[in-house]
């Protein structure tokens, strides 16, 4: 597997919402690891991958429109509102 050199940064608890820019809407099985989905988003160009409560795997926020601002800035509000507290989230960069 390639190494792509990047780094992340976990959240518990939270979600965002960019409806489009969802690589797979039906997400990807619970058997996939990490690693896995680091591969994927990279491959896919998403800034984001998240496991919801029931270890299903999503990747969202692709390509370039996605700034690192609006990113961290939805996060945020996502952590202030405390719905998602089975869902962790990766912001991959």
């Amino acid at each position: 597997m390639e190494n792509y050199n990047s780094g992340y940064k976990f959240y518990r608890g939270c979600d965002i919402y960019m409806h489009k820019n969802c690589v797979s809407e039906r997400g990807y099985p619970s058997t996939y690891t990490l690693i896995d989905m680091i591969h994927l988003a990279k491959i896919n160009d998403c800034h984001i991958i998240v496991k919801n409560g029931n270890g299903k795997w999503y990747l969202k926020c692709q390509g370039q429109d996605n700034d690192e601002a609006t990113i961290i800035r939805k996060i945020n509000e996502s952590i202030e509102r405390n719905n998602h507290p089975r869902v962790l989230l990766w912001h991959i960069f």
